[in-house]
């Protein structure tokens, strides 16, 4: 006689198996972990900022060492805008299957800028 109990159809009514097959995804926090990351992303580029804008009065020149400053406080600008567009795209289209879910165009500007971030932020330790 096979074993009933793990079968989802004898389960007990106070341990009913939720039929979740008319939904697209999965209600858990997937989305809002991934703006989460965004969000930390992009602080951490203000953060950046505000240590090179320590930097800058001590630098030899002061307007390039201004430049990085400025480069990072609008990219995490940016990154915090842009994550919360598209998380609400995403949460959209997820609940409305006419709708299509974004590219990777974006992950893919927000890496290169970190990258490239990272290198002025290092560059500029060694410089001043």
């Amino acid at each position: 006689m096979p074993d009933t109990a793990l079968q989802p159809d004898t389960a007990p009514a106070d341990h009913a198996v939720h039929d979740t097959s008319n939904f697209l995804f999965d209600i858990g926090a997937q989305n809002e972990r991934t703006r989460l990351a965004w969000t930390r992303t992009a602080l951490a580029f203000l953060t950046g900022s505000a240590v090179l804008f320590r930097g800058v009065p001590t630098a030899d020149n002061p307007a390039v060492a201004a430049i990085p400053t400025v480069l990072c406080l609008v990219v995490g600008v940016v990154l915090l805008t842009l994550s919360h567009r598209r998380y609400g795209h995403n949460q959209r289209a997820l609940k409305d299957t006419s709708l299509h879910m974004p590219d990777g165009v974006f992950p893919a500007l927000a890496a290169i800028a970190c990258v490239f971030g990272g290198t002025i932020a290092v560059g500029m330790v060694f410089l001043i």
